[in-house]
């Protein structure tokens, strides 16, 4: 037996490929990728899927000067959202094990290691999440991510994942053989192609959980999902209506409609705070037949409707002085 090639081998960690999507990301990048390569596993490869930049992106992913590093620059002129170019990432990567994180993000040096130990002790697990520091534009820590989605493990997780996601792409791992075979993002989704991915590992597998905050999540106002909200109903709620639909035999009827209640209620108050009025009201009275909270809703609308704001800061500077 040749016992130096037996040594080597058992020391020798898995190859983890991370994914890495780019637009117009050179004021983040270059922390983005400083985390990945601060990492304590170092058997890693770096996946940039730019998807076509006008800015200094690709000089500053290249003075980094790694061979770990890949750059796969696009050849379109417009934007394709960041499905294809995560998908153009995938098909470059060669290992066991696949990461994701946005480039406004950031890991803390443990993540890999922790979420691959993780894997490799659980091998019913189709994919990991860890928790994350939300970080406002002023660098001011918010929360958790755990504090206000809380998560489910094991194999009952895609139940919760339909109702809501606690689960943020850049806190990811997955095998890299299956989220293959499951066909990686849909690039039909503009938004929320993360979470039907995590919807599909999730009924292929086991979700594993590490509470423990790995990385930071950067609330970014130039972000994709900030620039693309008003897509949510046309693209978020036909997908978490597609997913009941295909596992309605397993869902009780009470299941459904508080998983679509839950879903028409997040979308139209998150729309109709942002101005999207008659959409988000349209939304949240489809809430309220399937959840028949018809006072909460009213309420909601009430106070966040520009009227209703206007009386409550007059309200407040009234009591102040």
């Amino acid at each position: 037996m040749n016992t130096e090639r037996v040594n080597r081998g058992a020391i020798e960690a898995p190859l983890i490929s991370v994914v890495v999507p780019t637009f117009n990301s050179g004021r983040t990048i270059v922390r983005a990728l400083a985390s990945i390569l601060a990492q304590s596993h170092g058997n890693l490869e770096v996946i940039i899927a730019d998807d076509a930049s006008s800015d200094d992106t690709h000089r500053r992913v290249l003075e980094f000067a790694d061979s770990r590093i890949l750059l796969l620059p696009s050849d379109k002129s417009v934007n394709e959202g960041p499905a294809v170019a995560r998908n153009r990432a995938l098909t470059q990567a060669k290992g066991s094990y696949i990461a994701f994180l946005d480039s406004d993000d950031e890991w803390f040096p443990e993540k890999l290691r922790l979420q691959l130990a993780f894997l490799e002790a659980h091998p019913a697990c189709s994919m990991v999440v860890s928790n994350a520091e939300d970080v406002a534009s002023d660098g001011r820590i918010i929360e958790t991510e755990f504090d206000s989605t809380r998560p489910r493990s094991g194999p009952e997780a895609w139940r919760v994942l339909l109702k809501y996601s606690f689960i943020e792409t850049s806190s990811v791992m997955a095998r890299a053989a299956l989220v293959r075979r499951l066909g990686g993002f849909d690039p039909k989704l503009l938004v929320s192609q993360d979470q039907d991915l995590w919807i599909r590992l999730a009924l292929e597998g086991e979700v594993g959980i590490l509470p423990e905050v790995l990385g930071r999540i950067h609330q970014v106002p130039t972000g994709h999902m900030t620039r693309n909200r008003y897509r949510k109903a046309g693209f978020v709620l036909p997908m978490i209506e597609r997913h009941v639909r295909a596992q309605a035999a397993r869902l009780s009827k009470e299941e459904i409609d508080e998983i679509l209640g839950f879903r028409y209620q997040a979308v139209g108050q998150d729309l109709f705070v942002h101005g999207y009025y008659l959409l988000g009201l349209r939304l949240l009275f489809q809430a309220s037949l399937r959840q028949g909270n018809w006072l909460h809703n009213l309420v909601y609308v009430s106070h966040a409707n520009p009227v209703g704001s206007l009386i409550k800061q007059n309200i407040r500077s009234a009591l102040k002085g």
